[in-house]
């Protein structure tokens, strides 16, 4: 019974290290990578506004 108590107490502190890591490396990284591709659609899609303006600048008839 020792040997099987041993064992799930080395699987609780391998998950809680596991957890651990996650929190610290993984979840950063992530949000980081996140909000650059949010910096870069937000700049993609202002690019592609001013473009429409342009087109659209064009298609307005003459003032009279």
């Amino acid at each position: 019974m020792e040997n099987l108590e041993d064992v799930v107490r080395a699987l609780e502190q391998e998950a809680r290290r596991v957890r651990d890591l996650f929190e610290s490396e993984v979840l950063p990284q992530s949000r980081r990578a996140a909000a650059e591709l949010l910096r870069t659609a937000s700049k993609r899609l202002a690019e592609l506004a001013s473009e429409l303006d342009e087109i659209a600048r064009h298609d307005r008839p003459p003032a009279p």
